[in-house]
């Protein structure tokens, strides 16, 4: 299953667990901006015709419906959401329950109009359970403020199914955290843009806790400027917040050195958090002058990700900091990260470690086919350098160009992992370099299959990137790795056994042992539905049945 399904799936289920929960203890206060009642926010037909006037006279307890339409700020400062108050949009404007919304419907607040707004929504102390589900956000413009779509200073609060969309702000511009525990999920982090500062989708400062499931930054970009940090083009968290994403897409997001002082680390997630991990997620052409995907200054997990084509790229003129290392993966030396069970190609580097420029240990992992670049009149890097420099065990991994076997690095190889379809990273120095997708997925003949370590697997994964199963045997491959069969694969995804019509005794292969079971069962199936040999359904293992099997002969 793709990210993709899995994210419909999420979406549709939250929205039936609300159906059932109704609407609490509180009242409900509608909007419809046709509304033509007496507008008192009492139901649809009387809901109030603006926002912010639900806003002002939604009580705690309460939830605010807004049905479907476009709902300009009030001032430059937004709508501020009273305490205890959730919000709820994508209303058509006839419904009874939450549940009854479209999940692609979200009701528009924006900043646009009548002038660029500092932000578009604040919560100040969101009290637990308060939900703001169902918007698009949009429209603000500041240099100095924190938070464009969405601000939230303490609290707790869950954001859900809401698109987050052309907001400029200082830092955080699509959603600042001050000392917040904030949740998202199912949500949408398109071409914002963080003008000074951290966080070109995310910011989460102080202390706190930030929780991503299930969503989407894509063209995000945190600037480096006046003497200002640009981290994060997608997330930044602070050393204060405990961080978890998973199930999550990270598509040519930036951290853009513009003023050339500081440097700007961290293209998809820039990490200061000792209490971080990171699962199941997808890093593409993301860039930053050090971590093009990811860059962490504490200790952090990764696994079950995918980091493909990301840079680690060089300012246009002299800067007084390094640049141009991780094109994947970037760490500040001592700094232990773990990488687990992660296909990491085809990355790119100015100057060193295509791959990962990081200390720590890495396990059951592809690190292939990076790339660093090197000055004319150079000479290249060896191939094991380009992916990857630092002070790093490697265990149960193919790396490209690693001196092998050794005891550094037990079940360590350096062959070829054999995928399916490399991704191709054209002219890599350009702004906008050629991306061709490829498909990351092993081959059936992958040195990688059945050859990693499951003692090292974190306690809990059951799934591989595709939401799959982890620990599937291949009959077909050598059981190399290591532990309790069956052994876990390397990289992000793991092999599945296709069905091959006419193997009936499941050891991969159709021949004679399958064509004795199947006229033992000959004749009139006495149970239908557990009747293996009736292979074309129609309770009867007769020839159509034997013409199958011996036409998968093998």
């Amino acid at each position: 299953m793709t990210w993709k399904n899995r994210l419909t799936i999420v979406v549709l289920a939250a929205s039936t667990s609300f159906a059932l929960a109704g609407t609490g203890s509180g009242d409900v206060v509608y909007v419809k901006a046709s509304a033509a009642g007496s507008n008192d926010g009492s139901s649809w037909a009387d809901a109030f015709t603006t926002f912010n006037q639900a806003l002002e006279s939604a009580q705690p307890g309460d939830q605010v419906w807004s049905a479907l339409g476009t709902y300009p700020v009030p001032t430059d400062f937004g709508f501020i959401a009273p305490v205890g108050v959730s919000l709820f949009g994508g209303f058509v404007g006839n419904e009874v329950a939450v549940g009854q919304r479209l999940p692609t419907n979200r009701t528009h607040l924006t900043g646009f109009h009548p002038f660029r707004a500092n932000v578009v929504l604040t919560l100040d102390g969101p009290t637990r359970g308060t939900v703001v589900d169902g918007f698009k956000l949009d429209g603000t413009l500041t240099i100095d403020h924190d938070g464009g779509g969405l601000a939230i200073h303490g609290g707790t609060v869950t954001v859900r199914n809401c698109l987050f969309i052309d907001n400029i702000a200082g830092s955080g511009a699509c959603a600042f955290l001050s000392n917040a525990e904030a949740t998202f999920t199912d949500c949408e982090f398109d071409n914002n843009f963080c003008q000074v500062g951290d966080g070109g989708g995310i910011e989460a400062v102080g202390r706190g806790s930030l929780d991503v499931t299930n969503c989407q930054f894509r063209d995000n970009l945190a600037c480096e400027l006046y003497g200002v940090c640009g981290r994060g083009g997608g997330i930044f968290a602070d050393s204060g917040i405990v961080l978890r994403v998973r199930d999550s897409l990270f598509e040519r997001n930036r951290a853009y050195n513009l003023g050339q002082q500081l440097v700007a680390t961290g293209g998809g997630i820039a990490n200061r958090s000792s209490d971080a991990r990171i699962d199941n997620c997808t890093f593409i052409r993301n860039d930053a002058t050090l971590g093009g995907a990811i860059s962490s200054e504490a200790p952090i997990a990764i696994v079950n990700c995918l980091m493909a084509c990301n840079r680690a790229v060089e300012p246009p003129v002299a800067t007084p900091f390094e640049s141009g290392q991780g094109g994947a993966v970037f760490g500040p030396e001592g700094v232990p990260i773990t990488i687990t069970n992660c296909t990491i190609v085809a990355n790119w580097s100015k100057h060193t470690a295509g791959g990962l420029w990081m200390d720590g240990t890495v396990a059951n992992t592809i690190l292939f086919y990076n790339v660093s670049l090197v000055e004319p009149g150079d000479t290249p890097e060896p191939l094991a350098e380009q992916q990857s420099q630092g002070d790093i065990a490697f265990i149960s991994c193919t790396v490209e160009g690693l001196s092998v076997p050794s005891a550094e690095h037990p079940g360590t190889i350096s062959a070829n992992p054999k995928l399916l379809a490399l991704p191709i990273l054209a002219n890599p120095t350009a702004f906008y370099p050629t991306y061709t997708p490829g498909d990351l997925h092993l081959q059936d003949n992958s040195p990688c299959t059945d050859a990693g370590d499951n003692s090292v697997v974190p306690v809990g994964v059951t799934v591989d990137l595709d939401g799959v199963a982890r620990f599937v045997d291949d009959p077909a491959a050598p059981n190399v790795g290591v532990g309790t069969p069956p052994y876990v694969d390397m990289g992000a995804y793991e092999v599945q056994l296709i069905a091959l019509p006419g193997d009936l005794t499941g050891d991969g292969s159709v021949d004679g042992a399958d064509l004795a079971v199947l006229l033992g069962a000959w004749g009139q199936c006495g149970n239908c539905g557990t009747c293996s040999a009736d292979l074309n359904g129609d309770c009867m293992v007769n020839g159509v049945d034997l013409a199958i099997l011996l036409g998968n002969w093998s």
